[in-house]
């Protein structure tokens, strides 16, 4: 979990850095938008004074102007930081699906390794202690040499199993054992 919350960490410290990057930006863009403003503003006072229009007048036009700059600059800028603000999560997310969904393969197949490995060491110590019997023959596992088992695990219950059909069934050729290390514990 700390790799992933590294990686995630990574991606929320990189997408910081770029959303401070767009800010940046959008202020830049903002302070330019309003001295544009503040210049067509100018012009406005200087054309309607040279026009022999009242001061109010022009300075009301230059105010309403200034005044639709501003709100457009504000709602833009708004716009735009919901807009980035929704992608960065969007994108944390697929980055965190990611993430999840690399991990539950890996326990996926850590899982299915074991089980795999569990069956091959079944396998070897039934073949250990089987064989003796196809070359034995009758009473060999009494008194054959195999590996000590741990007591009451699945290895062991199995193990006892097979011990009893060979016992009672007389099996004595080696492709029926050979069938039995073929069965699933």
């Amino acid at each position: 979990m700390t790799v992933d919350g590294k990686k995630i960490g990574a991606t929320a410290m990189l997408a910081d850095q770029n959303a401070l990057r767009r800010r940046k930006e959008q202020l830049e863009e903002t302070a330019r938008k309003k001295e544009e403003g503040q210049k067509q503003a100018v012009h406005i006072l200087t054309t309607a004074m040279e026009r022999g229009t009242s001061m109010e007048e022009a300075r009301t036009a230059a105010n309403d102007l200034l005044a639709a700059l501003s709100e457009e600059i504000v709602s833009d800028c708004m716009s735009r930081a919901r807009d980035r603000i929704s992608d960065i999560l969007e994108q944390n997310q697929k980055k965190a699906d990611e993430i999840a969904e690399k991990k539950r393969k890996k326990e996926e197949q850590k899982q299915r390794r074991e089980e795999r490995e569990a069956i091959r060491k079944r396998k070897l110590v039934l073949k250990r202690v089987l064989v003796p019997v196809t070359q034995a023959g009758d009473g060999a596992l009494d008194e054959m040499p195999c590996d000590p088992i741990d007591e009451g695990s699945p290895d062991e219950a199995y193990l006892v199993g097979v011990q009893k059909y060979v016992m009672t069934t007389e099996v004595t050729t080696p492709t029926k054992i050979r069938s039995l290390l073929n069965l699933k514990a």
